[in-house]
């Protein structure tokens, strides 16, 4: 049921300059002022849980794929083997083990961030499983 006067979040009524678009699952959502400003800093997995609660969210499927691929990849995150706590992702970065930088290698690290530990990841492998590739996509955007 979607309608586009009002706020996907809040369902307040929308002027025609009053809102502002926010991203959820790779599609733009309208909402208030108000609730751009609170779900700024929210993840995106949360904010699409929000925009589905009132009904008013444009491509609810589209979200709703997003939230249950984002709990599956969450059960599925790599935890630290020292400590136990769930590791981030971080930007693909290239290794180099040789003085004359024949040996560069790309991996993606992750890290823990109780304890520090590192661990480094091969892109290839990564993107064969798609919840690790949906764990390093949301962890560094």
């Amino acid at each position: 049921m979607a309608n586009e006067r009002n706020c996907v979040f809040c369902g307040e009524k929308l002027g025609l300059f009053q809102f502002n678009d926010i991203r959820c699952a790779d599609t733009l959502q309208m909402c208030c002022k108000t609730c751009a400003g609170e779900l700024a800093k929210v993840n995106e997995a949360e904010r699409c849980r929000r925009a589905l609660r009132l009904g008013f969210a444009a491509e609810p499927e589209k979200l709703q794929a997003y939230v249950d691929m984002s709990e599956k990849a969450e059960k599925r995150r790599p935890a630290c083997t020292r400590c136990g706590t769930k590791l981030r992702f971080m930007d693909h970065q290239y290794l180099d083990n040789s003085p004359v930088g024949n040996g560069r290698f790309n991996v993606i690290p992750a890290y823990c961030e109780t304890c520090g530990k590192c661990e480094f990841y091969l892109p290839e492998i990564v993107g064969k499983i798609e919840e690790l590739a949906f764990l390093v996509r949301s962890d560094t955007n």
